[in-house]
């Protein structure tokens, strides 16, 4: 009976890695498939080159994240070398989809919005690395600037805001200096500066 049930477990562990054209064991888990087909399926690990000869739990990730038949879905994590997360990523069908996030080293989010089709659309906002807002942009569904497009100062005082209709200037845009005070003004109208609407403010 021993000997039946042993050898069952034989066929059938062969049974399944024999799907596999090559494969990885992690944590108990498989990984790194790739089928007879030569696609990569499942849940994939990348690690750093110079820590590939290691034993899999001593090697360094630097991304993971799901592949169906070689293409990219849900969301991807890359990793700095000392750990730390880098970037988180949504995909459908290899390309980036939805929400996304960039870290700096320090841990602090970097720049976060909407991906579709390798465009932005909707929010977005890029920090520096004190975690103050630097950018604030609004995008369209064509993945054009659009609405009011905001610079900030490593303070956290407004320096620029302007008005952007399909990518180029529309309205008026206003600079001011990192105290907060208003120092420029101007007009434009589908990209072009209006006549006249330059305004220079003086601080005394």
């Amino acid at each position: 009976m021993k000997r039946f049930i042993l050898g069952v477990l034989v066929f059938l562990c062969f049974d399944v890695y024999g799907a596999y054209r090559s494969f990885d064991v992690l944590e108990g888990d498989t990984v790194n498939i790739v089928d007879l087909n030569g696609f990569k399926q499942g849940y994939w690990v990348y690690y750093a080159q110079n820590t590939e000869h290691l034993p899999v739990r001593y090697r360094t990730k630097i991304a993971e994240g799901h592949f169906e038949n070689s293409l990219k879905y849900g969301v991807w994590k890359t990793y700095y070398a000392q750990g730390g997360l880098k970037s988180e990523v949504r995909y459908s069908k290899d390309m980036p989809w939805g929400n996304y996030k960039y870290y700096y080293a320090n841990g602090v989010i970097e720049e976060l919005g909407i991906w579709r089709r390798n465009k932005h659309i909707g929010a977005f906002r890029r920090f520096y690395t004190n975690g103050i807002v630097w950018q604030e942009f609004m995008f369209d569904e064509a993945g054009d600037r659009t609405g009011m497009q905001r610079y900030y100062y490593k303070n956290g005082e407004l320096r620029v805001e302007m008005e952007v209709l399909r990518g180029v200037p529309n309205g008026v845009m206003r600079k001011y200096t990192s105290e907060g005070d208003i120092e420029e003004e101007r007009v434009y109208v589908q990209g072009e500066l209006k006549k006249g609407s330059l305004k220079i403010y003086q601080r005394f």
